[in-house]
């Protein structure tokens, strides 16, 4: 197992967000204006090896769960805050699927991301 890391992965992300109005917390929305964002996303990472392994197995026995059986899967809503560092969000997050070698915290997650684009 690589804990680090992947040589394929796959995902799937959906989202819908909306503004929050300037009236709510309106100290932190001087800065930037705040969203209230709900999303699913779901996907997983392998070695390269095993995806082909369970696409050969696939493709052999034509198994329901096929080349996806450890797909995890998430759903969540949180604030969204786009300051000019990055996008700050802060999410209340509930795991759907994980597999057995997962590490599940629920509760509150928060992150800072910033687009290269």
């Amino acid at each position: 197992r690589d804990s680090l890391g992947c040589e394929l992965y796959y995902t799937l992300h959906g989202a819908i967000s909306t503004p929050v109005p300037r009236h709510v917390l309106p100290g932190l929305q001087k800065w930037a204006p705040l969203q209230l964002h709900v999303f699913a996303s779901a996907g997983d990472a392998v070695m390269a090896e095993q995806g082909y392994d369970r696409l050969r197995l696939w493709r052999q026995e034509r198994a329901l769960s096929g080349p996806f059986a450890s797909t995890r899967a998430v759903v969540g809503l949180g604030l969204v805050l786009d300051l000019p560092l990055g996008r700050l969000e802060i999410n209340l997050c509930h795991v759907l699927r994980s597999t057995q070698a997962d590490r599940i915290k629920r509760g509150v997650q928060v992150g800072l991301t910033h687009s290269f684009t």
